[in-house]
């Protein structure tokens, strides 16, 4: 049986919704059950004469860091995609968050061992790649540094990742992706939707950074091929696309017919911000919502290449992220 963590969300639920498709029977992990009702409303609706095809599906409510109950999931898995991560740009919540990401990994690849677990595929993220490189261009191969601030997710991704790496070590298959900015619609709010919430504001701003974007459905294209493959310890970049945020605003407002236009944030202006955030926020007068490594990142401009996977799987292709902009 195919085991998946992180069911209900942007990649998980789009795979698992193949994956019943394609009559296997799985093993969905969940926190929540208000997500998991959201994700079945959401298909019952838009497959209102096939739901049968979800019944193969076997739900499991476990936290990453609930060893007992997370370890029930894998007594009958063979295959694990590793989908579930906690997601948060600011450090409000940096040590839940890297318990749930790192600590959670562990107890996953830990399971996969003792349970000889055929395959492991991992949803990492280009946030775990290093950023020092003489080619300007980020790879898989790309070494990390500690030496300039990083964003608490960056760190808990890095760390989940080598936990990953210390699976492969110990005799366990593994794959490993490492998407941009995952694209994509569903039942609940990923990066799109609150793009596209935040540029119908009257005026928006954006910083001067570039990054990688790649769609959901991609980067379940490319777990299941590699899954699926003969393919093992490696790690692939899922980029489709490098741009700047400006033109993702841009081209999400021109898909959407949206009129409204952003204005250019200078770098020392939202620092002020987040150094007036970060002293409000140890007084207890408010919520952090801003960190230096968060402020460091949106000024970033880094090209990721993504290319190795199409030379590995060359019937791999990426589809162009306007294909998901327009809003359902």
């Amino acid at each position: 049986m195919i085991l998946i963590t992180g069911a209900t969300g942007l990649v998980g639920g789009l795979l698992l919704e193949q994956l019943c498709f394609d009559d296997q029977k799985v093993i969905a992990l969940y926190r929540s059950d208000y997500r998991k009702n959201q994700l079945l409303n959401a298909w019952a609706k838009k497959y209102t004469s096939q739901s049968a095809v979800f019944e193969n599906i076997q739900w499991v409510h476990a936290s990453l860091t609930d060893l007992g109950a997370l370890e029930t999931a894998f007594e009958k898995a063979t295959h694990v995609y590793h989908c579930a991560a906690q997601v948060e740009l600011t450090d409000q919540n940096a040590a839940k968050m890297i318990l749930t990401n790192v600590t959670g990994t562990a107890n996953v690849v830990n399971l996969c061992l003792k349970y000889r677990i055929k395959k492991l595929a991992f949803v990492s993220s280009i946030a775990a790649l290093g950023k020092e490189t003489s080619s300007g261009t980020i790879n898989e191969e790309t070494l990390w540094s500690n030496d300039a601030p990083q964003a608490a997710y960056n760190y808990s991704k890095y760390q989940s990742t080598l936990e990953v790496w210390r699976g492969a070590q110990e005799g366990l298959d593994v794959i490993i992706v490492h998407p941009g900015v995952i694209l994509g619609y569903n039942h609940r709010t990923g990066p799109i939707k609150k793009a596209f919430d935040y540029i119908q504001k009257k005026s928006y701003y954006y910083t001067k950074g570039i990054t990688g974007f790649v769609t959901n459905a991609d980067v379940v294209k490319a777990l299941r091929m590699l899954m699926e493959s003969s393919i093992k310890n490696e790690s692939y970049v899922l980029v489709s696309e490098n741009i700047s945020y400006k033109e993702f605003f841009e081209r999400l407002a021109k898909a959407n017919k949206i009129n409204n236009s952003g204005r250019l944030i200078q770098k020392s202006i939202l620092s002020t911000l987040w150094a007036m955030d970060a002293f409000l926020a140890n007084l207890k007068l408010k919520r952090k919502t801003l960190s230096r490594g968060l402020v460091n990142l949106l000024y970033e401009n880094h090209q990721y290449d993504g290319q190795k996977i199409k030379t590995d799987l060359p019937n791999f292709e990426y589809a162009s992220i306007d294909t998901v902009l327009v809003k359902p």
